[in-house]
């Protein structure tokens, strides 16, 4: 079982984090699958250490924790938080920075985020190929009835992370920018850009904008009703946080 760890938000609310080994990986799509992007060009990205991942994303329950104000009652608790700018999740970010100042919290790398997301595989899911394969890890357009659902009902991937797969967008750290097709180290994408990249697809997402490899940006600034994300842990700073 992979290891993880639980922080505990104000009011004893859960936030459990998995950890991620180092390792290599080919990040993007081949030509040949289905929804590939021209933009998705496939290279070789090796991460050269081990890091922990939110096992979901933040939910309104964290949210209201760390940020105050109430949770919604019920299972709308356990829904992913949304409608949060890049900036937003950064704030909540220094919140649960200055609650646990060991280490580094922060939203994790485009790379990063799409490692985690695979969990080992090079098929268009982290399940398998099919529409099938995704509907067992995922809330999507096919499964949904058009609203997010509560984290952590779908499957998790081999590693253990839920949610990697629709339900929300999930904002990562980098600036927008194209890839390159040759190897790269613990990439962080553009120095600076206009948007931010996001992950995953979401509740209203058909499946080709579900798969591990597709890319999504949008300014910073902006908040939309299927716009969440995850937190990002590493033990001491490896240089891919990035600040408010």
């Amino acid at each position: 079982m992979r290891r993880s760890f639980e922080l505990r938000l104000p009011g004893d609310v859960p936030l459990a984090l998995i950890a991620v080994p180092a390792g290599a990986f080919v990040m993007g799509s081949p030509e040949n699958e289905p929804g590939h992007e021209p933009e998705e060009v496939a290279h070789r990205v090796i991460l050269s250490r081990e890091f922990y991942l939110g096992r979901a994303p933040v939910t309104r329950r964290q949210w209201a924790a760390l940020m105050g104000g109430d949770p919604p009652d019920g299972s709308a608790a356990d829904e992913p938080m949304t409608a949060v700018s890049w900036h937003d999740a950064q704030r909540c970010i220094a919140r649960l920075a200055e609650l646990y100042p060991s280490g580094v919290v922060r939203l994790p790398t485009e790379a990063e985020w799409e490692y985690a997301c695979r969990a080992g595989t090079s098929t268009p899911f982290a399940g398998g190929e099919s529409e099938a394969d995704l509907a067992r890890l995922a809330w999507y357009a096919g499964n949904s009835g058009g609203a997010p659902h509560p984290v952590e009902t779908r499957e998790p991937n081999a590693w253990g992370l839920h949610d990697m797969h629709g339900n929300v967008f999930e904002w990562c750290a980098d600036w927008e920018g194209p890839y390159s097709d040759e190897e790269a180290t613990n990439p962080s994408g553009p120095a600076a850009g206009s948007k931010r990249i996001l992950r995953g697809g979401c509740f209203k997402c058909p499946p080709r904008y579900c798969r591990s490899a597709n890319r999504y940006a949008a300014p910073p600034d902006r908040a939309s009703p299927n716009f969440g994300f995850r937190v990002a842990w590493t033990p001491e700073d490896g240089g891919a946080h990035v600040a408010c």
